[in-house]
């Protein structure tokens, strides 16, 4: 009797070490209050399950948010040729915020994890779309969620993109989740989302009628924004799927600037040479100032064959899977590992080579 107590003795240590060990993998996520955590392969949404009179996880896993997120993420890299943050998962969460007084001066901002707001204590938020007072009717908002992951994607460099990356972010806002759309049923869309996202078009930003009349008075992020929206149509029309390919290889390829007038001679000549138009009445109307003689130049370069990019590989669809606030599965540093595999073997020497069978969890 007194062998098997020691045995039994040693094997309640043995389960009360694992315990132990496995729930301290769960701390960080305990802490953090009623936040659901979506999983993607790129990309992941850990998000305030519910807020004032909103379902949070509700909109997003109904319109699968994460299968969207994941698209914009493979988007971004094929126009850019490049990852951020060496391929790590970006995470893209939400801050609260306590009242319309408290209310931060943004709706959103880019990094690692990428964060939009929300009121506590009403339904405005940015979680969704940009029509807050929608609630459940509304869907996520993708167009500031790819406005956000553009900066993240923006590489470094004296290029058109950096230079215009704040303008450039608003193009992608609008654009990226159209073309996700359009090509909705390679990225694991289902019918509901397709159709919800090309009837719903709250989640791409649109110009305030109060800043349109006297444009030299805005800031030009905003009027290349106005422009851009007047234009789009360009980048979105059918069979154009390549036109913001081609605009993003041959932006990372063309020559620095020195003035304003030689930045906007490049864009617009990039756009025009990309579009085939000719939008220079159009760039003008928003007050932007070109230099004739350095338009040509860039219209000739790229004329005279920049290499154009290949055809845009078909994405792998991606599952969004709902987890609850402390993810189920522990991630065991080696340390936990080589204690929990000392004390199986010392349990299994202790019970003379008896099988211990485990089952999967």
């Amino acid at each position: 009797m007194g062998e098997i107590t020691k045995k039994v003795h040693l094997l309640s240590i043995l389960v009360t070490c694992v315990l132990v060990i496995s729930s301290s993998c769960f701390v960080s996520a305990q802490n953090n209050g009623n936040f659901v955590l979506l999983q993607g392969t790129h990309t992941n949404l850990y998000m305030p399950d519910s807020g004032s009179g909103v379902n949070f996880t509700y909109v997003l896993v109904k319109y699968q948010a994460t299968n969207v997120t994941d698209a914009c993420y493979d988007l971004f890299a094929q126009l850019v040729g490049s990852v951020p943050y060496s391929g790590e998962t970006i995470l893209i969460t939400a801050e609260g915020y306590d009242g319309e007084e408290n209310k931060p001066t943004y709706a959103g901002h880019s990094g690692n994890p990428i964060t939009v707001v929300y009121d506590r204590l009403s339904s405005r938020n940015y979680i969704l779309s940009y029509t807050p007072n929608d609630g459940e009717n509304s869907v996520p908002n993708f167009g500031l969620y790819a406005h956000e992951m553009w900066h993240d994607f923006c590489p470094s460099g004296n290029t058109l993109l950096t230079y215009f990356n704040e303008e450039i972010a608003h193009l992608c806002s609008d654009y990226v989740p159209t073309l996700v759309v359009k090509n909705g049923q390679n990225y694991g869309l289902d019918q509901l989302t397709i159709d919800q996202m090309s009837n719903n078009n709250a989640w791409a930003e649109s110009m305030p009628l109060s800043l349109q009349g006297n444009w030299s008075s805005h800031p030009q992020d905003l009027r290349l924004e106005a422009f851009f929206l007047n234009i789009t149509n360009s980048f979105k029309a059918p069979n154009t799927d390549g036109v913001l390919q081609t605009f993003f290889k041959l932006a990372q390829e063309l020559p620095p600037c020195g003035s304003d007038a030689d930045w906007n001679s490049e864009l617009i000549a990039l756009i025009n040479y990309a579009t085939n138009s000719d939008y220079r009445s159009v760039f003008s109307y928003y007050a932007f100032t070109m230099n004739s003689s350095s338009y040509q130049t860039y219209l000739d370069a790229l004329n005279a064959g920049l290499p154009t990019p290949s055809p845009t590989p078909t994405p792998t669809p991606t599952i969004e899977e709902p987890l609850s606030p402390s993810p189920a599965i522990p991630e065991f540093s080696p340390l936990m590992v080589f204690l929990l595999a000392t004390m199986a073997t010392v349990a299994i020497l202790f019970y003379g080579g008896h099988k211990v069978k485990i089952a999967n969890r």
